[in-house]
């Protein structure tokens, strides 16, 4: 059994690693801090499973998996991140993610996580499927206006109302300034939004923003 854990933070894999040995018993583990490790690491690397966290130093989690999707489309990969599953969840699923947990889950949660991604289901935690439930049950909800954008849209739109400049933006993502400014563009014609204060009025009140407290 080999694990890639990628995430950022040594703290947070330290953690991880000692809840998943519980699991899966004696594994070989290795780790990544950003996007572009964990792709260099999987490409050379025959891996059981991936743990992966959504906000890196380089790249969305999200934009790691679609990678990891073009050439490993049977390789487990389990999101685990501060991101609200009501905000990244069902972007998750959509790109290929065989499950999605929150770091605020007790360990129980994980454990089972693991276990489930490992027999080749999917996992959802309660809270989440609580959530779906809702939704059918009042399928004249109305959708977010932020559903609409498409992940790099999404992500261009987050990081702007943090406050990072459009070349900071660019960098972490490995795009060029324009396409940024496409995208920048593009999302705020889709939300009606004209100015940087809209933007981040529209942020806070869609919840957009709730954790960040700092990388997840």
């Amino acid at each position: 059994m080999r694990i890639l854990l990628v995430d950022d933070h040594a703290v947070v894999r330290k953690g991880i690693k000692e809840i998943a040995s519980i699991s899966v018993g004696t594994a070989d583990f290795d780790e990544a801090e950003t996007g572009c490790d964990a792709m260099r690491m999987i490409g050379g690397t025959d891996y059981d499973l991936v743990i992966l966290d959504i906000s890196l130093p380089d790249r969305s989690g999200l934009e790691v998996l679609r990678l990891i999707r073009k050439d490993r489309a049977d390789l487990p990969v389990l999101i685990l991140s501060m991101h609200p599953e009501n905000g990244y969840a069902a972007r998750a699923f959509e790109a290929g993610a065989n499950g999605y947990l929150t770091k605020g889950s007790v360990p129980e949660e994980l454990q089972d996580a693991i276990e489930k991604v490992l027999k080749g289901g999917r996992y959802t935690s309660p809270t989440l499927v609580d959530s779906l439930v809702r939704q059918l049950l009042d399928p004249v909800r109305p959708a977010k206006p932020h559903d609409v954008l498409s992940e790099r849209e999404y992500e261009v739109l987050r990081r702007l109302a943090r406050g990072e400049r459009l070349t900071a933006i660019a960098n972490q993502m490995d795009l060029s300034t324009k396409t940024v400014a496409t995208y920048r563009s593009r999302a705020m014609k889709k939300l009606n939004l004209e100015n940087a204060a809209q933007l981040f009025r529209y942020a806070m009140n869609a919840g957009m923003l709730e954790d960040d407290t700092g990388p997840g």
